[in-house]
């Protein structure tokens, strides 16, 4: 209610109340060093009428005070924990109430893009259960109704909360204590049930692929998150399938599941599954062997316009295209880390660089390319040659220092590579870096010596404030007293190198980690601000369904192989009816899209891995369990629940997708033969499968009803059309083979002791299952199959009669 009379009454508000209500409220005073978008909000337009106590200023008060609730001292105390979920609970309350109108106003965005998100990725990974699963239902309201304003945002909290504690407990040596520092179990179940929710939601896929992994300058977030689902959806040797294996699952069933509801409203597309470099453009594209570097980079600086350009077709080539060159960068980084003279070769032959080498070309590569080892380029830049410093010059234009402090630019610069051992190294690399800055910003240091020296200067500080070997540690009148008079002769302003002390102090220059889950240390955080403050924290316009289509080949192409077997999984343990059902319903889900798009190696994929399980081993003559009693194969069907439900879902699937199967048709037909040795057939299957004169098939139901008058006419339409098309023979051929295996196994196996009751009710389980299986239409329907699906499937039929049996 406060943010819409503040709708209503904001028309005739005062600039000067809009202020001193936001000086009122901010309690502190914003520190110097961080450039925060609350300074863009204090311009923004009047907050109350007249100073009336209601309206917007009302509501930053109140949303900054719940915002003040989340903190956690280290160790937190319960006391402290309580306050800090009371504090997530009254956010969580305000963004369920009036979420939707956050984003329409700045300050109150502002409050959420930073003090709201820093307080939530500071308590998350230190508090215990009850605030993490606060702090998890809040960020995924945030995500539900701001999230094209929490870019960076959102990629924070994947890759420092909730990724690395859904990795699970850090594993110990046998008889180790636990440390305090362990994530609990019950912190991963937390962090996976988020990430499950936020794969359920219909935009969150597609807004992952297009927004982190097609963009060059940020983490491929898709791939991990799908990485982490697929690591952590197999239980450990030994271990039973447990809740956080069947969590996993869930994720990346909802993931497929998205990708065939797309599918469904989208039209085929061949070549559909994208699984490594495809050409998505002309023939003159990128990824065709030799190529105009031009084209190459014209990708790379154009990355960051297909931001601004509307949903459709032509945005998601181009993302696709940034996805092919940001792939391509990361193989050639590969080549660079091994060896820099060969990698650079190796670009020289793809086309990526110009031969004979540019030195800007190189440094851009250097800027762009995802995955250089730091250590390894640091040594290339600080090389004597003449061409390594003509790069390192080119490397050091790339940045832009304008209106930055010196040690911001400092710590940007250093981010990209570690700095060499060698001292001439250093000075080097720190000359042509102090040069740059110097003439970005001349104002700042009165020429380049100075800014040479000043950053050699806090190098110096930097090691001796955080190195454990250094005991004694520079005060900050020691730092003033050494930088006296190395200003062009004179000094420094005090409070210039009082910051600068307090900065570095505070927040050490390092090199941040590579691996999928990097510490937030303050100066990223700065970065992570500075970026909502240039525009660069914002989202793409919502992908809509026909564009999200586009990218379902890549997301399918690397979700749909671990999907399948953590599924397989789930028929290797004891697990309850509704995970079976889920399981299942993954399966058919992976088929939809198979079946849509033609994807014949997938689909074959999954009718083996289906028939797999509904064809177990005492399937073969004689059965039994170890060396017990014996017990009739179809009673042992009857009974294994697993075995049954895979049957009737690879039979289902033979059917609805028959014309994509090429070589699961010896799955298919070796599964049926095991059914006809235990009997299980019926006569009506076995009367059905053998041929019929007028129509080479049969066309009764299983149920012995007639035919649904559309797969009548659709009979009669190919009967003309096809009238001499020899589907009899194939029908007689199988019956044929029927006959045949069942005199190589004795028949129907007479002579077995008679079963009792529950021997019986399973039995008859197992051919409920199997008429339900439809087996007589798979084989029947034949006649319809595309020329490929059927050739294979003759293939298979001739091999199966040469064969001999297991």
């Amino acid at each position: 209610g406060a943010v819409d009379g503040d709708a209503q009454g904001a028309e005739g508000a005062v600039d000067g109340d809009a202020e001193e209500a936001g000086a009122t409220g901010s309690g502190a005073p914003v520190e110097p060093e961080v450039i925060s978008p609350r300074a863009v909000a204090e311009d923004a337009p009047e907050l109350t009428p007249h100073g009336e106590p209601f309206g917007l200023a009302c509501v930053l008060e109140i949303f900054r005070f719940a915002c003040s609730f989340i903190s956690l001292d280290d160790p937190a105390d319960e006391n402290a924990e309580t306050m800090c979920a009371f504090g997530l609970q009254l956010v969580l309350s305000s963004l369920e109430t009036a979420g939707d109108d956050f984003a329409r106003h700045p300050a109150l965005l502002t409050l959420v893009q930073d003090d709201l998100s820093r307080a939530v990725l500071a308590v998350a990974p230190a508090g215990n259960p009850p605030v993490l699963a606060a702090t998890a239902a809040t960020v995924l309201q945030m995500y539900m109704v701001m999230h094209h304003d929490l870019k960076l945002q959102l990629e924070a909290f994947l890759r420092v909360v909730l990724l690395p504690l859904a990795e699970g407990p850090a594993a110990r040596a046998p008889g180790a204590k636990a440390d305090a520092s362990d994530t609990s179990a019950e912190s991963q179940r937390i962090a996976l049930e988020c990430i499950v929710d936020l794969c359920r939601q219909p935009e969150f896929v597609p807004d992952l692929y297009v927004n982190y992994d097609c963009d060059l300058e940020r983490p491929n977030l898709f791939e991990e998150v799908c990485a982490l689902l697929s690591r952590s959806a197999f239980p450990g040797e030994g271990q039973t399938l447990g809740q956080t294996n069947l969590l996993c699952l869930e994720g990346l069933l909802a993931i497929v599941a998205g990708i065939a509801d797309r599918s469904a409203d989208a039209p085929p597309v061949d070549g559909f599954l994208v699984d490594g470099e495809v050409d998505f453009t002309a023939p003159s594209s990128i990824s065709g062997g030799e190529s105009d570097p031009k084209e190459v980079w014209a990708a790379i600086d154009g990355g960051s316009s297909a931001a601004s350009m509307p949903g459709g077709v032509q945005r998601a080539h181009r993302l696709r295209r940034n996805r092919d060159v940001k792939r391509r960068l990361i193989s050639c980084a590969e080549h660079f880390n091994k060896s820099p003279k060969k990698g650079l070769a190796y670009m020289q032959e793809i086309g990526l660089l110009p031969d004979p080498l540019k030195a800007n070309a190189v440094a851009r590569f250097f800027k762009h390319a995802p995955g250089l080892d730091k250590e390894t380029l640091g040594e290339y830049l600080g090389d004597p040659k003449d061409f390594m410093v003509e790069v390192l010059k080119e490397y050091c234009a790339t940045f832009d220092f304008h209106g930055v402090t010196l040690d911001k630019a400092l710590r940007s610069f250093l981010d990209g590579f570690k700095l060499p051992g060698e001292a001439q190294k250093i000075s080097r690399i720190l000359e042509v870096f102090a040069a740059r800055y110097h003439e970005a910003n001349p104002g700042a240091v009165a020429d380049a010596d100075s800014a040479y020296v000043l950053s050699y200067s806090i190098i110096m500080l930097n090691t001796d404030q955080h190195n454990p070997q250094v005991k004694r540690k520079m005060t900050l009148e020691q730092f003033i007293r050494n930088n006296r008079g190395t200003n062009g002769g004179e000094d420094w302003p005090r409070e210039t190198l009082e910051y600068i002390f307090e900065a570095i102090a505070t927040d050490e220059i390092k090199l941040e980690s590579t691996d999928a889950s990097p510490a937030l240390s303050q100066s990223r955080w700065n970065d992570i601000v500075r970026g909502c403050a240039t525009g660069k924290g914002r989202m793409m316009t919502a992908v809509a369904t026909d564009e999200a289509c586009m990218y379902d080949g890549e997301l399918f192409g690397i979700v749909w192989s671990p999907t399948v077997s953590a599924i397989a999984v789930v028929f290797d343990h004891p697990v309850d009816d509704s995970v079976l059902k889920e399981a299942l319903d993954g399966f058919l889900g992976v088929a939809r899209v198979a079946g849509h798009h033609r994807l014949t190696d997938v689909m074959d994929s999954l009718v083996g891995t289906l028939c797999k399980f509904a064809s177990p081993s005492y399937a073969n003559k004689g059965g039994g369990v170890g060396g017990g009693e014996k017990i009739k194969p179809s009673v042992l069907f009857g009974n294994d629940d697993r075995a049954r439900t895979a049957a009737v879902t690879a039979f289902t699937v033979a059917s609805r997708y028959g014309d994509n199967i090429r070589h699961g048709w010896r799955h298919i037909l070796d599964l049926t033969l095991r059914l006809h040795r235990m009997d299980l057939l019926s006569e009506k299957v076995c009367e059905s499968l053998a041929p019929d004169e007028r129509d080479g098939g049969t066309m009764r139901t299983l149920d012995g009803a007639e035919a649904s008058s559309s797969f009548r006419r659709r009979v009669q339409r190919e009967r003309l059309a096809k009238k001499n098309s020899g589907s009899n023979s194939i029908l007689r051929g199988f019956s044929q083979l029927l006959s045949l295996d069942a005199d190589a196994w004795g028949g129907g196996g007479g002579g077995e002791a008679p079963l009792g009751e529950d021997e019986k009710e399973a039995e008859a389980r197992a051919v409920r299952c199997v008429d339900a299986c439809r087996v007589d239409d798979v084989f029947a329907d034949s006649k319809f199959l595309e020329t490929d699906s059927l050739q294979h499937m003759v293939r298979a039929l001739v091999t199966a009669a040469g064969g001999k049996p297991e």
